[in-house]
This record gives structure tokens, sequence and C-alpha cells, in this order.
């Protein structure tokens, strides 16, 4: 699974690109404006730092305002070929890391006793997950990665005892992609194998970077800071980060999800500031870009299958690209946003979508006749009223 995070070092207003809310002032710092990530929300860097401020820490901190503020919020991750589906729903105004297997949500708890909250962010074929625990506080609290194998939660040992971490993508190897370091200010991409780290590396000029999903092959993408920008790298073996380049024009790029044959897709910066969808072919970019009539897209995750899922707004709407052209996958009544996180090898999407009062349902597509059927997901809370 891929975990949507940017890079920057200006400071100007934070704006979301494709239409959904960005995290309110308090919760976030002030932002460059960039392509959207999981909630819609723009890559960000806080003023004075050279600050990781990715998509997913900012829909992070944008769902626990929302819980703090009292509205339901779901969200759907990761899903693999067996349909198990990842992500995490509401218990008492935290967030917990769910599994739903055969639509059935499953709360897995925490990794410590003193920790109030958890998500998950991706799982393999065995069904093993990964993502966080700690205590919930963004951006100033501590949040720790975590394997659950078997349902049991074990810690992702970060290189330096009593850093941050998360995981974000585990391949069928047991391989987990993510980041260690401080959570926003010193991010670093980390792969970790048979449990220990390793430090990938930044592009030159760059010092902070995340690693968002990991193939079977042990190929590793995701996205580091360089002067000016940021820049979509794949990190394979012991050679040095591949900057895998942007459009032309553009200043920007992040990679977040790769098959198994080594296609890449994530989203770049065109030369008029907008953001497209692109997938990286034996490193040759290629232009997805947004659904008609709208003007940015992003694209979060594909399968072996060719199957490109993501973003385009605004206003938000989860999209597909296949066979040369991009599809709207439609919302659930009642639903004004949404975005669609990953795909699995059958073809069957999840993601989110998002109502008018700022709550959030985990959704998931399955196409019939080609035509695309959302369906939501049970939150925790209807799971434990049963």
């Amino acid at each position: 699974m891929r975990i949507r995070s940017g890079l920057a070092t200006a400071s100007i207003t934070l704006t979301a690109v494709a239409g959904l809310a960005a995290p309110p002032a308090s919760a976030a710092p002030s932002a460059p404006s960039g392509p959207s990530g999981p909630g819609g929300t723009a890559r960000a860097a806080s003023s004075g730092a050279t600050t990781l401020y990715g998509p997913a820490g900012a829909d992070a901190m944008r769902a626990d305002a929302e819980r703090a503020a009292g509205t339901g919020v779901t969200r759907a991750s990761d899903i693999n070929d067996a349909g198990r589906i990842v992500g995490d729903s509401d218990v008492g105004g935290a967030s917990r890391a769910v599994l739903w297997d055969g639509g059935k949500p499953t709360d897995l708890g925490v990794l410590n006793p003193g920790d109030r909250a958890s998500e998950a962010f991706g799982v393999n074929t065995a069904g093993d997950v990964v993502g966080w625990s700690g205590d919930n506080k963004f951006p100033n609290g501590y949040t720790r990665g975590v394997l659950w194998s078997g349902g049991r939660p074990v810690e992702l040992a970060p290189p330096v005892p009593g850093q941050d971490a998360w995981g974000t993508a585990i391949n069928d190897q047991g391989q987990v992609a993510g980041w260690s370091g401080t959570f926003l200010t010193d991010m670093h991409a980390t792969l970790w194998t048979g449990g220990k780290p390793t430090a990938l590396g930044e592009l030159p000029g760059g010092r902070v970077s995340v690693a968002n999903d990991a193939n079977a092959k042990g190929q590793v993408v995701g996205t580091s800071q360089v002067p000016g920008g940021n820049r979509a790298v794949l990190w394979e073996g012991r050679r040095a980060p591949v900057d895998l380049g942007t459009l032309p024009g553009g200043t920007s790029s992040w990679a977040e999800g790769i098959a198994s044959d080594g296609r890449i897709v994530g989203t770049a910066t065109a030369e008029d500031g907008a953001s497209h969808a692109v997938v990286w072919t034996d490193g040759k970019i290629t232009d997805l870009g947004a659904l008609p009539g709208l003007g940015n897209g992003s694209a979060n995750a594909l399968n072996d299958a060719g199957q490109v899922v993501g973003v385009s707004g605004p206003p938000p709407h989860p999209a597909v690209w296949e066979n040369g052209s991009a599809a709207d996958l439609g919302l659930p009544a009642g639903a004004t946003g949404g975005q669609a996180q990953a795909v699995n090898g059958a073809g069957r999407a999840v993601g989110s979508a998002e109502k008018g009062d700022g709550s959030r349902d985990a959704v998931q597509w399955t196409s019939a006749g080609g035509t695309w059927k959302p369906e939501l997901l049970p939150p925790l809370a209807a799971a434990q009223k049963n």
C-alpha cells in the first residue's frame, strides 16, 4: 500500500488541490500548495524548517481534528488479492487500525498499553498488516511503526531507539517500507527486512524522504526532497536512489505505488502548476492527466493488470485509469467527495468518501460490465453494537 507523502521547503498558504478541506490552521503549519493526498490536502512544510508534511500526515491530522469535533471517520487504505481490507475507524474519538475480512471489521488494537490510537496502511497476501500506533496527538505526539502478524502487534524498531516511525507498505516477502525519524520534521525513507531497519537515503541536496511502496522484488518507491522541490524516487538494492523526474516544466513529483514488473505510479506537477496522475515505465514518465473537465489528478496505486486508481478534482472524485482513459468510480449516496487508495489484482478498489458534515466512510468499488459500483464498509462502531 502507498502512503502519499510530499516534501517542500518554502512556506505559503496551504491549499486543497483536489477540493477536500485542508487540516485546520490549529493543527497544521503553513505550507506550499501541491498535489492532493489521502484527504485531498496539499503537500506541505512548516515555516523555517525542512519538513516532510505529506498527505499521510496531513490527512492523519485532519482526521484527528474531525474525530475531536465528533464527526465519524472511517477510511480504507489497502486491499490484498484475497479481499482483506485495512484502514482505520473511530473508537472513543481516536483512530484504530481495522481489518475488514468478508466485510466485517476487526479492531487490530494498539502496540503498547498507553497508546490511544493506531492506523493500518498496508496488507500483503499473507494478511500481515503494517501501520502505526501512538498517542493520537498530532503533530506533537509520538508514533511507532507496527507490524500486525497473526493479529499480534510487533514494533518496527527504528534505526535510533525512540524515534517515530510508520510502516506504509508490506510486500509478500515481508519487507516493510515506510519512514523513521521525527514526525514532520526529520523523516527518512526506511526499509525493514526481517525486522531490521535500513535507511534508504535521500537524493543529493535533500534532507528528508519517505518510502511509500515496495514490490516483491524489493524495489521501493517514494519521495525525496531536492533543492526547489520534491522528486519521485526509486530505491533498488544497494544502488543510489534514482530521481524519476517530473513532467516538462514541472518542479515536483511523488511516487506512490509500484507493480511487480516495475511500473510506478504517482503524481507530478505540470508547467502550469497543476498536478497530474503519471506512470513511469522503464524510467519514462507518461502523463495520465485527470478526469474530463477537472484540472488535477493524483495516482495512488496500481495493480499488475495496469489499472491505476486515485483522485481527480476539484471537487474530488475517485478515479480509475485503464485502457488509456480515465473514469469516475462514483460515490455512495450522500457523499460529496472521495478518492481511491488501492486496487487489488481482481480489480476491487478501496478508499473513502466524504459527506457534507465532515464525516467520512470507507468504501470499496467493484466493476461489472464496465460499470463501477461503490459499497460502504461498516465502521468499528457498527460491529461493536452487534
